[in-house]
């Protein structure tokens, strides 16, 4: 078991939450259509809108928490350099942390390993 498992099991949990989110919204909107056009269900406009909020709130919230998600050795947001700085294309595709270059779903163990070496000593 690695040093940083437990934050790449969160970034794969924030990850699987918003794309699925975000593959979901067309079928999410065919089955409210379709509701409204069932005879004896009552679609008024006021809860058609609810639910499109609440579906438009559940993926800005997944969308921030991937945005900010943080280097598990670092500590520092792992795919943007600026505060103000959102993409989550960039947190989807970056390959390391910008800040200290801890490569995506490393486990660590190399850095220990490699540290632990001793240093060749020439004679």
């Amino acid at each position: 078991m690695g040093f940083y498992d437990a934050g790449w099991k969160k970034y794969r949990r924030l990850r699987t939450t918003y794309v699925l989110l975000w593959m979901g919204i067309l079928p999410f909107l065919w089955i409210l259509h379709l509701l409204g056009k069932v005879p004896n269900v009552k679609m008024t406009v006021g809860p058609l809108i609810f639910k499109y909020v609440l579906y438009a709130l559940a993926l800005a919230v997944a969308m921030i928490r991937l945005e900010r998600f943080r280097c598990p050795r670092c500590g520092d947001f792992f795919a943007i350099t600026r505060r103000y700085s959102l993409s989550v294309l960039a947190s989807l595709l970056a390959p390391k942390c910008v800040h200290c270059g801890l490569e995506k779903f490393s486990d660590g163990e190399q850095e220990s390993t490699a540290s632990a070496a001793p240093a060749p000593t020439s004679s």
